[in-house]
């Protein structure tokens, strides 16, 4: 099972997600992949389930071969999937025709059959899958495809992340660098995982913001407030402004 449609069964799992069609679900997972075939969607070929996550496992089998850079490529790729499913679908009702001694295999069905086939392979051609064996073990365009596809990625995921360090135990905040993660102390987090602000604290000691203020940008209650003055008043950091704030 490949990556997308693993994580694609997993979101569909999951209660947030419940009153989402699968085509949206797809886009939640495309993004999270920084997939390159965002619009690549076969929902409109296939009403069927079965037959939708059938096609998409194929689909996911032909991106991982190559990619399809325009619109056409990306339409002659789904006219490739679509004519496949029909193919087997005909080719199992020519297998249940010769399971009956009595019957035989009407000629237009074959003809339909061996057509069917030539467009796929012609389609196939077109796509460049039957490139020479040089051609599809050439190890520079392998790994130029994948750092196309990374490059795409870091595009579509800016922004920082949030991580627990394994020595200190500190939270921390990871901001994306164009070649790297740059590191720093995390803003909103004090003494390991207490969700807190320096400068908030400072400035409802210094009645310049109220607690209601800062329980709404911590998303907290306002006694989670109280309970942090009481414990930061004797904190090196936060003792001074929070005296002076008993004191008035």
């Amino acid at each position: 099972m490949s990556d997308r449609i693993a994580l694609f069964e997993k979101y569909k799992r999951l209660k947030q997600y419940k009153n989402k069609t699968d085509k949206e679900i797809y886009a939640l997972v495309d993004k999270k992949l920084g997939n390159t075939n965002l619009d690549i969607d076969l929902s409109d070929l296939f009403t069927d389930k079965k037959e939708l996550k059938k096609a998409n496992i194929l689909l996911e089998k032909y991106l991982e071969e190559k990619d399809f850079d325009n619109t056409a490529e990306k339409q002659n790729l789904k006219n490739v999937i679509w004519l496949e499913m029909e193919l087997e679908k005909a080719q199992q009702v020519c297998n249940n025709l010769h399971t009956q001694a009595e019957n035989f295999v009407p000629e237009e069905q074959l003809k339909s059959i061996i057509s069917m086939m030539k467009q796929v392979s012609d389609l196939k051609k077109e796509l460049g899958f039957y490139q020479k064996e040089k051609e599809e073990s050439d190890g520079y365009k392998i790994v130029q495809r994948m750092l196309d596809r990374a490059k795409l990625w870091r595009e579509k995921n800016q922004g920082t992340r949030h991580i627990l360090c394994p020595i200190c135990q500190n939270m921390l905040m990871l901001k994306i660098r164009t070649d790297e993660w740059e590191v720093q102390k995390h803003p909103y987090f004090e003494d390991h995982r207490v969700l807190t602000n320096k400068h908030l604290i400072k400035l409802y000691c210094e009645d310049k913001i109220s607690k209601e203020d800062i329980s709404n940008i911590l998303e907290v209650s306002e006694e989670y407030i109280e309970w942090l003055l009481d414990k930061w008043k004797n904190h090196p950091d936060y003792k001074e402004f929070i005296k002076n704030k008993d004191k008035s």
